[in-house]
C-alpha cells in the first residue's frame, strides 16, 4: 500500500514538473489550453492579451451561456497564461479563419465582404466581466457580477 501510495505520488511530482517546465504557446499557435469541455481557443496574441475563441452566438446569447463560456475560456487562460491575470480580453467567432483582428492583411477580403463581421459573435473584457454581443454589428452587453 505504501509503494502504491509512493509512486502515486511520484508520478503527480513528475508530471507537474513536466508540465511546469513545458515551453509556452508560441504566440500564434493553436491549443485548446484546456480539458475536453473548454471551447476551442484558435489564436492567442500575447502582445494585445487576447484570446480568439471558435464559439457561436447561442453558446454566448444568454448570460448563462456565456459565463459558461467565458469561465471555460478564463481556465484555459490561466492555465497558458498566468501572468495576463484579469488584463486579457477573448474574441469569439464562428470559424476560425476569421479569428484575428479586422486590421489584418489576411483578414482585408473578409472585413470588406463582410462576412468577418457576422463571424465575430462576442467579445468579453476580463477586467470588467463584460462581455458585448455582436461587436461588428448591432451590439448589446451584459455584465458579470463575479468573474
Amino acid at each position: 500500500m505504501r509503494v502504491e501510495r509512493f509512486w502515486l505520488i511520484a508520478s503527480a511530482i513528475f508530471l507537474f514538473s513536466a508540465l511546469a517546465s513545458s515551453p509556452p504557446l508560441a504566440k500564434n499557435e493553436t491549443s485548446t489550453c484546456g480539458g475536453a469541455r473548454s471551447p476551442q481557443i484558435a489564436r492567442l496574441d500575447d502582445s494585445g492579451k487576447r484570446v480568439f475563441v471558435i464559439s457561436n452566438l447561442r453558446e454566448v446569447q444568454t448570460r448563462t451561456s456565456a459565463k459558461a463560456e467565458v469561465v471555460a475560456v478564463a481556465a484555459g487562460v490561466h492555465r497558458c497564461r498566468p501572468d495576463w491575470g484579469t488584463a486579457w480580453s477573448a474574441s469569439f467567432f464562428t470559424n476560425a479563419k476569421y479569428a484575428g483582428y479586422k486590421t489584418e492583411a489576411s483578414l482585408r477580403k473578409y472585413v470588406e465582404d463582410g462576412t468577418w463581421g457576422r463571424a465575430y459573435v462576442a467579445e468579453y473584457d476580463a477586467s470588467s466581466a463584460k462581455m458585448t454581443l455582436l461587436p461588428a454589428g448591432k451590439s448589446s452587453y451584459f455584465q458579470f457580477g463575479d468573474r
